[in-house]
């Protein structure tokens, strides 16, 4: 995932396009990579497909800047067999100038967007009336690991695991020595709306 951004944000299409854009001489282009789905129809010869979407990093060019602020009005597709860009998709970016039309945001459509950041540096106005909070177990922690994977917590015991799959499994659950589940996963998640966040960036 990370080569094909790589290829997407150095390709002269999306190079020409992001140009067209007028954006400022120092604005980094990133990229979220999500790959297509599959129909039953498709066989293993059926070109797959990466939709890029790109956004510009905020003005500051923090490298932990939330991007998704500055969304640009187009997409890249991406041939997965021909490691190519087959199309440039334009997009609406639902901005205040945009609403929900295509080609309105041709010139440098950052000039409507606010930069909304969640990283301690890049907020000016954090809050001033919280007090410390310190967490801390001055006898150690209530719980404890045995045997490489065996957590015990009170009158709960239980064994840890983790595949590619499914991530974190846990197994042979048990309640003040009462066995209550012999496996407990979440097998499969599925996110409508999107796959693999690459964060790859690309500067001007």
């Amino acid at each position: 995932m990370r080569s094909a951004s790589e290829r997407l944000l150095a390709h002269p299409l999306v190079l020409e396009a992001v140009r067209l854009l007028n954006l400022p001489a120092n604005s980094v282009i990133q990229c979220d990579c999500w790959p297509y789905g599959a129909d039953r129809s498709s066989t293993a010869d059926t070109h797959k497909y990466i939709q890029a979407l790109l956004y510009a990093r905020g003005p500051e060019n923090h490298p932990e800047s939330n991007q998704y602020a500055f969304p640009l009005p187009f997409s890249a597709l991406y041939d997965i067999f021909l490691e190519d860009v087959v199309q440039i998709v334009p997009l609406a970016t639902g901005g205040t100038q945009d609403g929900l039309n295509y080609h309105t945001a041709t010139e440098n459509p950052m000039a409507h967007c606010k930069p909304n950041e969640y990283h301690p540096e890049l907020v000016a106005d954090t809050r001033k009336d919280l007090k410390a909070l310190h967490i801390i177990q001055p006898e150690g922690p209530s719980f404890g690991v045995t045997d490489h994977n065996l957590v015990s917590w009170q009158k709960w015991k239980f064994r840890v695991g983790f595949n590619y799959r499914e991530g974190m499994t846990i197994h042979d659950v048990r309640y003040d020595g009462r066995p209550v589940f012999y496996r407990l996963s979440v097998s499969e998640m599925t996110v409508p709306y999107g796959g693999e966040n690459d964060g790859a960036a690309h500067s001007l």
